[in-house]
């Protein structure tokens, strides 16, 4: 089996050790994925190799846990400052609990 390179890509964060990737997940439909990056949640649309949106304002603490729910309406990330947001796929939250 011969592995092949679709997408890639290359996001320039300063060395101050905020620029690890801590989690990922997929939409339950697969066209969207979730990067829990340092302080950041990078969306992803998969088809398109596209950015949908880079959420910096949403957690104060690394970012360690996303995940999408079932239905596939809206997705959750965990962080290091002990509060979790619940988004809508286009990257608004909606709730924050701590």
């Amino acid at each position: 089996m011969k592995t092949v390179t679709v997408w890639s890509e290359t996001v320039n964060l300063p060395d101050n050790g905020d620029n690890c990737v801590y989690d990922l997940c997929f939409s339950p439909d697969g066209t969207q994925l979730v990067v829990a990056l340092g302080l950041r949640i990078l969306i992803y649309d998969v088809t398109e190799g596209t950015t949908i949106k880079a959420i910096k304002e949403g957690h104060k603490g690394l970012v360690y846990a996303l995940s999408y729910a079932a239905e596939g309406k809206v997705f959750a990330s965990g962080s290091q400052d002990k509060s979790v947001i619940v988004w809508t796929p286009e990257g608004n939250g909606i709730v924050r609990y701590t």
